[in-house]
């Protein structure tokens, strides 16, 4: 399965969807207090902050690609959960 594209996701909408994105590595990953920031593009490149209340999973940091389900607000996507493929 290739990249998901975040024009598909409707930022009014906040049912949780999986979407596969490129993990940007040279943004920074920010963990404080049970939050996590980091970067993704989709297939169109358009890159997107996510931002969640969630643990990554083991090997996240060296993952070239992931599969995130969560909703788009209106400058972020929310993740609920990070899946290595």
């Amino acid at each position: 399965m290739g990249l998901g594209s975040f024009a598909d996701f409707d930022p009014n909408n906040n049912a949780v969807k999986p979407i596969t994105v490129e993990l940007l590595k040279d943004r920074e990953i920010n963990q404080q207090g049970g939050g996590v920031v980091f970067y993704v593009s989709d297939k169109n490149g358009k890159v997107m902050m996510v931002s969640g209340e969630l643990s990554l999973p083991q090997g996240f940091e060296s993952a070239n690609v992931v599969t995130l389900k969560g909703h788009l607000s209106q400058d972020s996507f929310h993740a609920h959960e990070v899946v290595i493929e």
